[in-house]
C-alpha cells in the first residue's frame, strides 16, 4: 500500500471508531455517496474539470447531529495544470428555537478539520476512466506536504411550516484557517421529505496561494439552483 492511499484509509477507520459513543445517542441515518463529473450522462461535453471526484460518508444522529468525512479530488487541467486533494472532516449540532407555532428558527455551530495533499485520488479517478475508456487525468500536484486547517462553520435557518411545506430562509458560513472562506445565503422550498427546490448565491475566497484553487472560485462562485428528490428507497437524484 502506498503512503498516497494509508493517509486517508487511516483516517477514515479512526473517524468510524469515533463514531461509536456517537452511536450510542441513536443513529437516524448513515450515507455514502461518490460523486464524479466525468460521468454526465451524455448531456454536453465535460470536461471533467475542477471538483471532478469525491468520495462522503455521513452519519445523522437522532438529536440532529451530524458527522461527515469527504475525500475530494481538485483538479485544473486548463490553467495552472495543477491538482490537489483534500479530506475534510466535519461535526454539527443544531439548536432548535420555537419563536411562533408556524415559525422555527435553527442555529447549527460545527467544528471542521480539512487536510490537503496527495491521497490517492488520482489512481481512482483513472481507475473509474478506464471504465468508460476515458483518457486519464494525470496533473502534478500543487503540494507533495500534508498541511492541516483547523476550522467551524455556522449555519442559520428561519423556517416557515404549512402542512407538509416549508419554506426557509438560510444563510451559512464556514472557514479553514488560512486555506479558505465560504459564504451562502439562500431560499428553500421543501415539501414532506421527499422534494426540495433552492435558489441562492455562493461566495468562496482561497487563501493558500494555490492557482489550481483560486480556479475554483471562479466556477462555483456565483448564484444556483438546486432541486432534490428522494424516493426514500435507497434512490436519491440531485441537480
Amino acid at each position: 500500500m502506498t503512503t498516497r492511499w494509508r493517509i486517508p484509509i487511516l483516517c477514515l477507520l479512526l473517524s468510524l471508531l469515533a463514531l461509536g459513543p456517537l452511536g450510542a445517542n441513536g443513529v437516524d441515518q448513515i450515507l455514502l455517496s461518490t460523486g464524479n463529473d466525468a460521468l454526465s450522462l451524455g448531456l454536453g461535453n465535460n470536461q471533467d474539470d475542477g471538483r471532478s471526484f469525491s468520495l462522503r460518508t455521513a452519519v445523522i444522529g437522532g438529536r440532529g447531529w451530524n458527522t461527515a468525512v469527504e475525500l475530494t479530488s481538485h483538479t485544473d487541467q486548463r490553467v495552472s495544470g495543477h491538482r490537489y486533494d483534500t479530506l475534510d472532516f466535519t461535526f454539527a449540532y443544531p439548536h432548535h428555537i420555537a419563536i411562533a407555532p408556524a415559525w422555527s428558527l435553527v442555529i447549527t455551530p460545527g467544528l471542521g478539520l480539512k487536510l490537503i495533499g496527495s491521497f490517492g485520488l488520482e489512481e481512482a479517478q483513472t481507475l473509474l476512466h478506464s471504465f468508460k475508456a476515458k483518457k486519464p487525468v494525470i496533473l502534478p500536484v500543487s503540494s507533495e506536504e500534508l498541511a492541516i486547517h483547523p476550522g467551524g462553520s455556522l449555519k442559520v435557518e428561519l423556517s416557515y411550516h404549512h402542512r407538509k411545506s416549508r419554506y426557509s430562509l438560510i444563510i451559512a458560513t464556514d472557514h479553514r484557517h488560512s486555506w479558505e472562506s465560504e459564504v451562502e445565503a439562500s431560499l428553500r422550498f421543501l415539501y414532506g421529505d421527499t422534494v426540495s427546490l433552492s435558489a441562492g448565491y455562493h461566495f468562496t475566497k482561497g487563501w493558500s496561494g494555490f492557482p489550481s484553487q483560486y480556479m475554483q472560485e471562479k466556477r462555483y462562485n456565483g448564484l444556483y439552483l438546486a432541486s432534490d428528490f428522494d424516493a426514500n428507497l435507497l434512490l436519491e437524484i440531485s441537480a
